[in-house]
């Protein structure tokens, strides 16, 4: 998909012209949004015009090392990840649902390569996992501030 996107005149179509990630939204939970909901997505980006920073946002995903700049800066991620274990990190991880980026095997990844990573798994989620999930995930949340003394004073 980001490949298409990449493409020009690809792209616009599906971002500008036809709003793809949000339209697609819906498709991309485990649970149904309300109407009302997707118009506070709808908002922000009611016209071609106002969609230009998602078609650039789109078009900035790494393939095949492309390109550098952001690739150079995921790699310098994931060594401060790897190498900070005096700092903790959570990963909330779901059973993977529709449009779901991170399964099983990525979690076991995340777990052998990020130092110090907590990983709170939980039911099936989409995408967009505060959608479907929210109240687990800001349990999630709390409860590892509140283990690591940063929970509400």
């Amino acid at each position: 998909m980001f490949t298409l996107l990449r493409t020009p005149g690809v792209g616009e179509e599906m971002i500008l012209e036809k709003s793809l990630f949000i339209e697609g939204l819906p498709d991309t939970l485990a649970t149904p949004l309300a109407p009302a909901d997707l118009e506070a997505y709808r908002r922000p980006f009611p016209t071609p015009q106002s969609r230009r920073p998602v078609l650039a946002w789109t078009r900035m995903m790494p393939l095949d090392a492309e390109p550098a700049d952001v690739v150079a800066r995921i790699e310098h991620y994931d060594a401060w990840l790897a190498a900070r274990r005096e700092v903790p990190k959570l990963l909330v991880a779901f059973e993977p649902g529709p449009g779901a980026m991170t399964d099983q095997e990525a979690v076991a990844w995340c777990e052998k390569h990020i130092a110090a990573l907590e990983v709170s798994r939980h039911g099936l989620a989409g995408h967009h996992s505060p959608e479907d999930r929210p109240e687990e995930l800001a349990a999630a949340i709390s409860a590892w501030a509140d283990r690591h003394g940063w929970g509400r004073q």
